[in-house]
């Protein structure tokens, strides 16, 4: 019989895909983006989640404090989204980490939107038949 295969995928929603400034309201291309990812995770028979990490970040505009709490509202927004739509919210992890792991400078209207965003990290197994 094929053995499951360890499998970790990192992702990245990133920028006005998700999230408008200032906002943990998806948008509706963010909801798109999710709906691939939750039709993969929930048709794919050989594939067996583990556990989703979820992190949440922000730009640099606005108090340390706040830009904390936007990026914990944001994980738990997709979080919810993937619950609310059929995966397991025991697979999940949350967590926000603010303003303080930026992909890009926070100089730009493209680089904040880069930083507006939801990494989710899959581990799992996958079973590949031969």
């Amino acid at each position: 019989a094929p053995k499951p295969i360890k499998v970790k995928e990192s992702l990245s929603f990133s920028g006005d895909a998700l999230f408008n400034t200032d906002s943990a309201e998806l948008t509706p291309k963010g909801k798109q983006s999710l709906n691939k990812l939750i039709d993969i995770i929930k048709f794919t028979d050989s594939l067996v989640i583990e556990r989703i990490i979820i992190v949440g970040h922000a730009d640099s505009r606005g108090p340390l404090s706040y830009n904390q709490i936007l990026s914990e509202e944001r994980a738990k927004t997709v979080a919810y989204y993937l619950g609310a739509n059929g995966i397991d919210f025991d697979l999940m992890s949350i967590t926000g980490v603010g303003e303080t792991q930026p992909i890009a400078s926070n100089n730009t209207q493209e680089g904040m939107a880069l930083n507006r965003r939801v990494g989710l990290e899959i581990n799992g197994s996958v079973t590949i038949n031969r």
